[in-house]
C-alpha cells in the first residue's frame, strides 16, 4: 500500500489459490517465451495497478483490490485449505466457494 492507502500489487490470479501449487512459497512458471523459472508465490502473476479505477472526482482507488481480498480470497481460504487436506466441501461454504469461482469468471 503506499502512503495514499491505494494498492499498487495486484495478483492477477488470487495467492490464496496459487498456494494449491506452491512448494515452501514457490512455483515455477513458464514463460510466453517458453522459459521456465522459479517465483515466489508474492511475485508471481502480479501486476501494477491490475484492479485500480478512478472515481467519477478523479481520484484513484482499489477498491475493487480491497473488496476481492476481503469478500472473496480471505474467506475462501480455510475451505481451500481443509479441501488441500482430503476433507469435502461443507453445505454452508458453497456460497463461499461459488462467489470465488464467479469472481475468477468475471
Amino acid at each position: 500500500m503506499t502512503a495514499r492507502g491505494v494498492t499498487r500489487r495486484h495478483h492477477t490470479t488470487p495467492r490464496v489459490y496459487l498456494r494449491g501449487f506452491a512448494d515452501d512459497g514457490w512455483l515455477t512458471i513458464r514463460t510466453r517465451s517458453g522459459v521456465e523459472r522459479t517465483v515466489h508465490l508474492t511475485d508471481v502473476t502480479v501486476r501494477k495497478n491490475f484492479y485500480n479505477v478512478r472515481t467519477s472526482k478523479g481520484v484513484e482507488t482499489s477498491a475493487v483490490e480491497t473488496w476481492l481480498s476481503r469478500s472473496v480470497e480471505s474467506p475462501i481460504g480455510p475451505v481451500f485449505d481443509r479441501l488441500r487436506d482430503g476433507d469435502e466441501v461443507r453445505a454452508g461454504e458453497l456460497p463461499t466457494l461459488a462467489k470465488f469461482v464467479v469472481s475468477q469468471l468475471l
